[in-house]
């Protein structure tokens, strides 16, 4: 996944890509910074900077797909 390090273009495909990780893990708490760095192929500091936070990023992550879901249940 190519990251566009400029701060607000870089929050998109990381916020696709924790909800990808949600899909596959059954503990939220087991989702580490580490884990989405590694699959962005970012360093961990790229994913603390805009987002603050792991618990940010996912909840961000989460409210996105509760928005999707949402949506599309409304088409």
């Amino acid at each position: 996944m190519e990251i566009n390090h400029n701060k607000k273009d870089a929050r998109v495909p990381i916020i696709k890509l924790a909800i990808e990780i949600l899909s596959d893990v059954s503990d939220i708490d087991k989702i580490t910074v580490r884990q989405i760095a590694e699959r962005t192929k970012v360093e961990v500091g790229f994913i603390n900077y805009p987002f603050v936070s792991k618990d940010t990023l996912l909840s961000i992550a989460v409210g996105t797909v509760l928005a999707e879901t949402t949506t599309a249940c409304y088409r």
